[in-house]
């Protein structure tokens, strides 16, 4: 059995449509999680930890697609380095797939790059306009060029994600298709990420509360075993960490968690349970303890009956109950 990896460096699950995005279109992720298991509740363990999770993958992954040499990667692991990733053809992803024999072949997008043709549909997409077309292909680049149109700091951070998350669409619809025309009876494929991005943080609420909100912490993860076609929408809640066991490929037994995770940023700790984020701020060492330090987010659908953090904070639980505040 081979299994093929495609991880992000930066891909929140918000901004696919098969979560939930109504700006984005993924037809690529949608269609894989079409035929396979959607995981809703995944999440990153630590933020300060980003490259624990993949790092560790590199024990189980012999042949690694990479476009950036940013990670100190097991010696074992064959590395191809190529820059262009978010460019490749479905030519070169078949060639690179034919050069593996390895139980597992992994490609991770490290960098990022705006194709202007990209720009111009997601400035489409939220319904922008703009004289010239960012000529740069940083982000950094295409942001300011959106900027100095007079595209606000916040339409710009989510214009660029929007146009990024194309690109990833696209590049999964090659590597989907080009798996597909070798891949055997019960071989795996799995998309996922590192983490979020800043940038769609930024975009909806630049406070402390999104260091740990949705936007960072809350990743895509989607598995489909050859010959199964059977959407599935995996209520399990894991956490990157979990992802280790998940990722030796017993996905109907492994990577099970508790009821209630616990993860971190330099910024603010948070307690994540099936329908709560309980976001706690972190207090400096030097200044005097502070009031109003909970933030605690819950989606229209969640009800307070399985509420698991209850227990540990009941007096926040009931003035937010009587009040609607915190």
């Amino acid at each position: 059995m081979q299994t093929c990896i495609v991880s992000f460096e930066k891909l929140p699950a918000c901004v696919l449509s098969c979560y939930g995005s109504l700006q984005n279109q993924t037809p690529h992720f949608d269609a894989i999680a079409a035929v396979g298991k959607t995981y809703d509740l995944f999440f990153v363990s630590n933020t300060q930890q980003r490259l624990q999770t993949l790092v560790a993958l590199t024990s189980k992954a012999t042949t690694l697609l990479i476009n950036a040499e940013l990670f100190d990667f097991n010696p074992s692991v064959h590395q191809i380095v190529d820059p262009r990733l978010l460019q490749l053809t479905r030519e070169e992803i078949e060639g690179h797939l034919a050069n593996c024999s390895t139980p597992q072949f992994w490609i991770h997008v490290s960098q990022e790059a705006c194709d202007p043709e990209d720009v111009m549909n997601a400035l489409q997409a939220w319904e922008l306009e703009i004289e010239t077309l960012p000529t740069g292909k940083t982000v950094e680049e295409t942001g300011l060029s959106l900027i100095e149109q007079g595209i606000s700091n916040e339409q710009a951070c989510r214009v660029v994600v929007s146009a990024l998350t194309i690109a990833k669409d696209r590049l999964v619809g090659e590597i989907w298709e080009a798996w597909n025309a070798r891949c055997q009876p019960n071989d795996q494929f799995i998309v996922s990420a590192n983490h979020g991005d800043q940038r769609v943080a930024l975009a909806g609420n630049p406070s402390w509360v999104s260091t740990l909100s949705d936007p960072l912490a809350h990743l895509p993860l989607i598995v489909h075993q050859t010959g199964k076609a059977h959407p599935v929408r995996d209520q399990t809640l894991l956490t990157s960490q979990q992802f280790f066991d998940f990722a030796s490929f017993d996905a109907s037994s492994k990577g099970k968690s508790n009821r209630q995770i616990r993860y971190e940023s330099p910024q603010s700790i948070a307690h994540r349970t099936f329908d709560w984020l309980l976001i706690e701020k972190r207090l400096d060492e030097n200044r005097l303890p502070t009031e109003g330090l909970f933030a605690l987010h819950r989606k229209p659908e969640d009800i307070w009956e399985i509420l698991n953090v209850a227990d540990q904070f009941p007096d926040l639980i009931q003035v937010f109950q009587e009040t609607g505040q915190l």
